[in-house]
């Protein structure tokens, strides 16, 4: 069995929601809801290294992980997707800020038209999609920079249980950025 059958998807969706039960009994799933940036943060992080153990999961039962990109929403084949998502979040939040409502939506649905032509059907492009797919840093929609600093700590680990365990005690997201910066200053004292 490839890849492209379903199983791979629901053994990463498993681990994901796995780690969210995991971690309601540590510092990390207790503060979820305390600010946006934690929300980010948990569901980003449950998506990391949900992918990483759900594939470890499918390959145990004897399939083979042929596209790693096949499930990932920055799939390099989804660039076009990303790039239109993440510049019509930042122009649309731009024109709400100033108040130019309308302007912002009239601009959403120039967006829909061109993501349209693209290939990709999204039904309807505003702010409840934005505010949806927003909580994952992951997602296209997304313009959080947090997403990029959960790929770089997990870096800093040798396994997938060593992240999960370290990001279990991170119980704000200020201290998310202290153990990372630890992690870089780590490296280059290192070296």
């Amino acid at each position: 069995m490839s890849d492209k059958d379903e199983l791979r998807q629901l053994m990463r969706t498993a681990a994901h929601e796995w780690l969210h039960n995991y971690w309601i009994l540590k510092p990390l799933g207790r503060n979820m809801w305390s600010s946006q940036n934690m929300q980010i943060l948990n569901e980003t992080a449950a998506d990391l290294a949900g992918n990483e153990l759900g594939d470890e999961a499918f390959e145990v039962l004897g399939n083979t992980t042929v596209n790693s990109y096949r499930y990932d929403s920055l799939n390099p084949g989804n660039s076009h997707l990303v790039r239109i998502l993440r510049e019509t979040r930042t122009v649309v939040e731009e024109m709400l800020e100033n108040g130019e409502i309308e302007k912002a939506e009239q601009y959403m649905d120039k967006q829909l038209w061109n993501l349209k032509l693209g290939g990709y059907n999204i039904r309807k492009l505003n702010q409840a999609y934005f505010a949806f797919r927003g909580n994952y840093a992951e997602s296209p929609a997304s313009i959080s920079p947090i997403g990029q600093e959960l790929r770089e700590l997990r870096g800093y680990f040798d396994n997938v249980g060593d992240f999960i365990e370290s990001l279990s005690q991170i119980g704000d997201y200020g201290q998310f950025q202290y153990v990372l910066n630890l992690k870089r200053k780590q490296l280059f004292i290192n070296k």
